[in-house]
Order: structure tokens, then C-alpha cells, then sequence
């Protein structure tokens, strides 16, 4: 968690020093080109209009389920699932440990990458400074409500989508 302001600072020097555009005064970088941009060709964006809807949300239902088959079906998974129940258990076992928590991050990093793609390629079509204000801490609330169960994160997920969109109306 601390690496989080390092890589939040490194971001927004690239931003601002390198990559911003030259027409507007907020930090944000150049459109994306239009092959690029996500809502020229997604027939969910195309079917709501301005909305934020796109094919984010049956992607993300998608992999959810995906991450369920990965973590309950195969030795990896089980690998998985036992370094974070009990690490010393797990070495005990004959489990890396090490090269298992590093795949563990791996895996979490591409996915909440996922969640920019849809944000900058998709909705915004660039990237702007501070465009995911906490959703990284929401997305530890939804999980601990899940009690990290990936079908149960779908739930979850919609329930506190639900809320902040709800109070960002308010």
C-alpha cells in the first residue's frame, strides 16, 4: 500500500511533464486515437448513449467467474487460496510461497489494470489525474463484504456500485 503514492507520484509527473495535452489546463493526456477509443465500437455504449454503460460490466461479471473456475478448480488456485489462508501451512506443504505471492500480485495488478482500461479507453478516452478516486479501497470493502469469494464479489460489487452512485447523485 505504501508503493501506492510512489507509483501515484511517478504517474502524475509522467503526466504532467510528458504526456500532457497541450489544450486544456487539467492534467490529463492527449485523447486516445479513435481506433483505440472502446465506445466507437462497443453496441452496449452505442445502445445507452451518453451513459456510462458499456461492455465493462459483463466483462467484469465475466472474469469474476473466470477467477472462480481458476481459484477452486486448479492446483494453482489451490496454491493460491492456501498461501492466504496460512502461509506457514502452506510451506509446510511443499508450496512456494514466495513465487506464489508474486503470482498472487501479478494477477491482482492486471486485474484492477482492468478497470483503467475501461475508464481511459472506454468511458473518458484519457487518462486524467485522480480518475479512480478510492476505488481501490472500495474495492477492499467489496471484497472483505464478499469475504473474497469471486461469484460473491459480483454481488458485492453491484451493492456498493449501487451506493456510491447513489450518494454521488445526492
Amino acid at each position: 500500500i505504501m508503493l501506492n503514492f510512489i507509483s501515484a507520484a511517478i504517474v502524475s509527473w509522467l503526466v504532467t511533464a510528458h504526456l500532457q495535452n497541450p489544450a486544456v489546463q487539467s492534467p490529463e493526456t492527449r485523447i486516445v486515437g479513435e481506433n483505440y477509443f472502446l465506445r466507437s465500437w462497443d453496441p452496449l455504449a452505442r445502445l445507452f448513449g451518453d451513459a456510462p454503460a458499456s461492455l465493462a460490466f459483463p466483462l467484469a461479471v465475466l472474469v469474476a467467474v473466470v477467477v472462480w473456475i481458476f481459484l477452486w478448480r486448479t492446483p494453482l488456485g489451490y496454491e493460491l487460496r492456501a498461501c492466504g489462508s496460512n502461509e506457514h501451512a502452506a510451506d509446510t506443504a511443499g508450496i512456494p510461497v514466495a513465487r506464489t505471492r508474486q503470482i498472487a500480485m501479478t494477477i491482482s495488478g492486471a486485474l484492477a489494470g482492468m478497470v483503467a482500461l475501461g475508464e481511459v479507453l472506454g468511458a473518458s478516452g484519457r487518462y486524467r489525474l485522480g480518475f479512480s478516486p478510492d476505488f481501490g479501497f472500495i474495492g477492499i470493502a467489496v471484497a472483505l463484504l464478499a469475504r473474497n469469494h469471486p461469484i460473491g464479489i459480483i454481488f458485492s460489487a453491484l451493492l456498493f456500485g449501487a451506493l456510491h452512485k447513489g450518494a454521488a447523485d445526492l
